[in-house]
Protein backbone atom coordinates (compact mmCIF):
# COMPACT_ATOMS: atom_id res chain seq x y z
CA UNK A 1 0.00 0.00 0.00
CA UNK A 2 1.58 3.30 -0.95
CA UNK A 3 0.22 6.35 1.72
CA UNK A 4 0.44 8.75 -0.47
CA UNK A 5 -2.66 8.44 -2.63
CA UNK A 6 -4.59 7.61 0.83
CA UNK A 7 -5.70 11.18 0.75
CA UNK A 8 -6.66 14.09 -1.22
CA UNK A 9 -5.40 17.40 -1.39
CA UNK A 10 -7.24 18.58 -3.51
CA UNK A 11 -9.43 22.04 -2.10
CA UNK A 12 -12.83 20.80 -3.76
CA UNK A 13 -14.98 18.22 -2.21
CA UNK A 14 -14.19 14.73 -2.51
CA UNK A 15 -15.76 12.38 -4.64
CA UNK A 16 -18.06 9.99 -2.88
CA UNK A 17 -17.68 6.80 -3.57
CA UNK A 18 -18.33 3.06 -2.22
CA UNK A 19 -15.10 2.06 -0.11
CA UNK A 20 -13.12 -0.75 -1.42
CA UNK A 21 -12.98 -3.55 0.88
CA UNK A 22 -9.15 -3.67 0.49
CA UNK A 23 -8.65 0.06 0.18
CA UNK A 24 -8.84 2.44 3.38
CA UNK A 25 -11.11 5.30 2.62
CA UNK A 26 -9.26 8.60 1.95
CA UNK A 27 -9.29 11.21 4.07
CA UNK A 28 -10.10 14.90 2.60
CA UNK A 29 -7.89 17.46 3.87
CA UNK A 30 -9.87 20.38 4.91
CA UNK A 31 -9.26 24.15 2.60
CA UNK A 32 -7.15 25.62 5.62
CA UNK A 33 -4.05 22.89 5.00
CA UNK A 34 -3.89 24.07 1.49
CA UNK A 35 -2.87 27.93 2.91
CA UNK A 36 -0.53 26.87 5.79
CA UNK A 37 2.38 24.72 5.91
CA UNK A 38 3.30 23.17 8.95
CA UNK A 39 7.05 23.37 9.99
CA UNK A 40 8.86 21.46 12.57
CA UNK A 41 9.65 24.85 14.66
CA UNK A 42 6.44 25.76 14.92
CA UNK A 43 5.49 22.80 17.45
CA UNK A 44 8.41 24.28 19.88
CA UNK A 45 6.26 27.26 20.51
CA UNK A 46 3.57 24.67 21.81
CA UNK A 47 5.54 23.62 24.75
CA UNK A 48 6.31 25.58 27.76
CA UNK A 49 9.47 23.28 28.51
CA UNK A 50 12.30 21.76 25.93
CA UNK A 51 11.36 19.50 23.21
CA UNK A 52 13.00 17.56 20.52
CA UNK A 53 11.11 16.90 17.46
CA UNK A 54 12.25 15.04 14.57
CA UNK A 55 11.23 12.94 11.54
CA UNK A 56 12.13 9.73 10.45
CA UNK A 57 11.25 8.50 6.62
CA UNK A 58 8.94 5.32 6.83
CA UNK A 59 10.78 1.82 6.03
CA UNK A 60 9.40 -0.26 8.28
CA UNK A 61 6.27 -2.72 6.92
CA UNK A 62 4.52 -2.12 9.49
CA UNK A 63 4.23 1.58 8.77
CA UNK A 64 4.18 1.47 4.85
CA UNK A 65 1.33 -1.60 4.56
CA UNK A 66 -0.60 -1.39 8.10
CA UNK A 67 -2.99 -4.30 6.67
CA UNK A 68 -6.25 -4.59 8.59
CA UNK A 69 -5.19 -1.92 10.67
CA UNK A 70 -5.60 0.73 7.74
CA UNK A 71 -9.43 1.23 8.64
CA UNK A 72 -10.80 3.23 11.06
CA UNK A 73 -13.53 0.83 11.83
CA UNK A 74 -11.22 -2.35 12.27
CA UNK A 75 -8.72 -0.01 14.93
CA UNK A 76 -11.90 1.30 17.01
CA UNK A 77 -13.10 -2.52 17.18
CA UNK A 78 -10.09 -3.37 18.42
CA UNK A 79 -9.08 -0.55 20.21
CA UNK A 80 -12.93 -1.41 22.09
CA UNK A 81 -11.72 -5.29 22.58
CA UNK A 82 -8.64 -4.05 24.28
CA UNK A 83 -9.58 -0.89 26.74
CA UNK A 84 -13.35 -2.24 27.76
CA UNK A 85 -14.01 -5.76 26.06
CA UNK A 86 -17.15 -6.61 26.61
CA UNK A 87 -18.14 -4.37 29.28
CA UNK A 88 -19.31 -1.21 27.06
CA UNK A 89 -21.05 -1.33 23.72
CA UNK A 90 -19.02 0.62 21.39
CA UNK A 91 -21.00 4.20 21.83
CA UNK A 92 -19.98 4.14 25.45
CA UNK A 93 -16.86 3.02 24.40
CA UNK A 94 -16.05 6.01 22.05
CA UNK A 95 -17.25 8.56 24.76
CA UNK A 96 -15.31 7.11 27.85
CA UNK A 97 -12.41 6.80 25.63
CA UNK A 98 -12.65 9.93 23.51
CA UNK A 99 -10.86 13.75 24.15
CA UNK A 100 -9.99 16.59 22.21
CA UNK A 101 -6.56 17.05 20.46
CA UNK A 102 -4.44 19.92 22.03
CA UNK A 103 -3.07 22.29 19.98
CA UNK A 104 0.11 20.37 19.62
CA UNK A 105 -1.72 17.64 18.69
CA UNK A 106 -3.93 19.40 16.19
CA UNK A 107 -1.11 20.85 14.41
CA UNK A 108 0.91 16.81 14.64
CA UNK A 109 -2.17 15.78 12.63
CA UNK A 110 -1.83 18.41 10.25
CA UNK A 111 1.83 17.95 9.62
CA UNK A 112 1.66 14.31 9.24
CA UNK A 113 -1.36 14.69 6.55
CA UNK A 114 0.77 16.84 4.97
CA UNK A 115 4.11 14.61 4.78
CA UNK A 116 2.48 11.11 4.57
CA UNK A 117 5.90 9.29 4.26
CA UNK A 118 7.32 10.97 7.41
CA UNK A 119 6.71 9.98 11.09
CA UNK A 120 6.79 12.80 13.21
CA UNK A 121 8.89 12.74 16.52
CA UNK A 122 8.36 14.60 19.38
CA UNK A 123 9.76 14.13 22.97
CA UNK A 124 9.42 15.83 25.90
CA UNK A 125 10.68 14.92 29.25
CA UNK A 126 8.25 13.13 30.05
CA UNK A 127 6.92 12.02 27.01
CA UNK A 128 8.41 10.23 23.58
CA UNK A 129 5.41 10.79 21.02
CA UNK A 130 5.10 8.91 17.70
CA UNK A 131 3.03 10.72 15.17
CA UNK A 132 1.88 9.15 11.85
CA UNK A 133 -0.53 8.70 9.36
CA UNK A 134 -1.93 5.05 9.22
CA UNK A 135 -4.98 4.12 6.32
CA UNK A 136 -7.68 6.44 7.34
CA UNK A 137 -6.79 7.66 10.45
CA UNK A 138 -3.61 9.46 12.36
CA UNK A 139 -2.24 7.56 15.27
CA UNK A 140 -0.47 9.09 18.03
CA UNK A 141 1.75 6.38 19.83
CA UNK A 142 3.69 6.74 22.82
CA UNK A 143 5.65 3.57 22.30
CA UNK A 144 8.03 2.92 25.35
CA UNK A 145 6.92 2.49 29.14
CA UNK A 146 9.48 4.72 30.54
CA UNK A 147 8.32 7.37 28.09
CA UNK A 148 4.38 8.05 29.22
CA UNK A 149 3.56 4.36 28.76
CA UNK A 150 2.69 2.03 26.30
CA UNK A 151 -0.74 3.86 24.89
CA UNK A 152 -2.25 4.62 21.04
CA UNK A 153 -4.38 7.19 20.52
CA UNK A 154 -6.07 7.07 17.17
CA UNK A 155 -8.11 10.37 15.09
CA UNK A 156 -9.64 10.39 11.82
CA UNK A 157 -10.62 14.42 12.26
CA UNK A 158 -7.60 16.53 13.78
CA UNK A 159 -9.95 17.85 16.51
CA UNK A 160 -10.84 14.07 18.93
CA UNK A 161 -8.81 11.41 19.59
CA UNK A 162 -10.04 7.88 21.03
CA UNK A 163 -7.49 6.01 23.04
CA UNK A 164 -7.40 2.13 21.43
CA UNK A 165 -4.22 0.87 23.57
CA UNK A 166 -2.93 1.21 27.08
CA UNK A 167 -0.65 -1.68 27.66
Amino acid sequence: MVQQFLFSTSPSPAIQHSPSPDKPTPITLPVSLHLVRVRIPDFWAQFCSHVKVWTTEKTDSWYLEPGEFAYWDKVIEEGKSSMAGESLNAREYLKKYSSPLSKWQQLAYDYVIQNPRLILHIMTKTHEWRIFLRGEYVEFMLPYQTRGGEKSYVTRTGRTKVQVNDD
